[in-house]
């Protein structure tokens, strides 16, 4: 009816949804009716979904339009986006790189100018990881502010019947080019659908800040956490530049204890754990069993049903525990939670580096397989956080930044984002060798 009312010259400008005629993509792990929602699993490979996911509906309903379904690691579990049904993503900026995971089919597509946006789900640094390594925006909003419905593997109907006590960390959120576009896509998806009995029904979006003179920046340019890289020389200075660019700007600007997340892969490690999800290797297999020196030996000619991460988790999950105390980690959880609560309130944000590094070579990541923390701390937190992008290095890859700020501040994290576009020019079209 709209539609014909367009043609008919009945409907103004004003009218409009909000993403009329926009084109947009949309993560492989979502589902999106009459595509494939494998999640990258060569036993789902044939999986077409019958319904939109409640985020894909809601932004189809402002108006955009769906292009594809995009890149995903199997099971969405890696940082380079990887699988036996697709394969490989590669980085709009030097194809030698990973676009990194687990959206980054929507990093690839996003930072090339491919889509306008592009939805995803983050669950420790999924969204955030490929949207720094790709040069683009991206926003994790705060937990269970957007509806889970139809994301991997569940339908809409099934989530209604989890617990809180095995809902997931995961939450959905998206990409971008332009900082302008990231409140409208947040007002447009959150709040409580018919399916997630979690999602809150109290938050409101608040607007966009203008003046930065009462705002609190905890910058952290080289965080100290065990089994993980510190960042590159490269990666501190653009944190630091950008504490210090936005403190000539008006803001209060402190340097955060380097130590403060120390511990940040137990943590995400014993609050991933708590969701009482299916053992990873159940999952993998699709509750068969694997022949895992069969499936190393057929990864050597590229045969393997599976993924190199993907068997090595499922292996690491057979040892007995390490002497990661899990009640521990949480009550540390817990601690690090009142602290930054206490420091933040609604007027602080914490600056700090997505990963320690710009986006890697493929399977680099093999050899730091935590550093993707930097963001996942942020997941276990349950905080709002938005990756910035802050140019180009002398290589032509992007750099960039996080911003997190306290559960539902999330406009904080995305006035910050339009300032620093504004600033340092945001996403920069990549130019690839011919």
């Amino acid at each position: 009816m709209r539609l014909e009312k367009l043609r008919q010259g009945k409907i103004q400008n004003a009218e409009l949804p909000r993403f009329f005629g926009v084109p947009f993509t949309v993560k492989e792990m979502l589902g999106v009716e009459g595509c494939k929602r494998t999640g990258g699993s060569i036993h789902r490979r044939h999986d077409v979904v019958d319904f939109n996911a409640t985020v894909v509906q809601r932004v189809i309903e402002a108006g955009a339009i769906p292009l594809c379904t995009t890149n995903v690691p199997e099971l969405g579990f890696w940082v380079e986006s990887d699988n036996p049904i697709y394969g490989r993503t590669n980085n709009p900026y030097d194809l030698r790189r990973t676009a990194g995971g687990s959206s980054g089919g929507e990093g690839a597509l996003v930072g090339s100018g491919a889509s306008s946006f592009g939805l995803g789900s983050d669950i420790g640094g999924s969204i955030r990881m490929p949207a720094s390594f790709c040069g683009v925006f991206a926003h994790k909003p705060t937990w269970k502010s957007v509806p889970l419905s139809g994301h991997f593997p569940r339908t809409p109907e099934e989530l209604r019947g989890v617990s809180s006590a095995s809902y997931s960390l995961t939450t959905l959120g998206f990409l971008a080019k332009r900082a302008a576009d990231l409140w409208p896509l947040l007002e447009t998806i959150k709040g409580p659908d018919d399916f997630d009995p979690e999602t809150k029904r109290d938050f409101v979006l608040q607007p966009l800040i203008q003046d930065l003179t009462n705002i609190r920046v905890f910058f952290l340019p080289d965080p100290h956490l065990f089994f993980c890289r510190r960042a590159s020389a490269e990666v501190k200075d653009t944190v630091k530049r950008a504490a210090l660019t936005l403190q000539g700007r008006g803001a209060i600007v402190e340097e955060l204890d380097s130590k403060i997340f120390k511990n940040a892969v137990e943590i995400w490690g014993a609050a991933t754990s708590s969701q009482g999800q299916a053992p990873f290797a159940e999952r993998l297999s699709l509750g068969g069993t694997i022949d895992y020196f069969s499936e190393f030996m057929r990864l050597l000619v590229r045969k393997s049903n599976y993924t190199f991460p993907g068997l090595v988790t499922a292996l690491l999950e057979k040892l007995p525990n390490l002497g990661n105390n899990f009640e521990r980690a949480l009550h540390e959880l817990q601690a690090i939670d009142r602290i930054l609560k206490s420091k933040l309130g609604t007027n602080g944000v914490i600056i700090m580096p997505v990963y320690p590094s710009v986006a890697p070579r493929h399977r680099a990541p093999y050899l730091a397989p935590f550093d993707f923390v930097f963001s996942g701390i942020f997941n276990a937190l349950g905080y709002p956080a938005t990756a910035i992008p802050m140019g180009l290095n002398s290589k032509g890859l992007p750099l960039g930044v996080q911003v997190a700020a306290g559960p539902f501040q999330d406009h904080l994290c995305l006035s910050l984002a339009v300032e620093m576009e504004k600033l340092f020019g945001g996403w920069v079209e990549p130019k690839l060798p011919e």
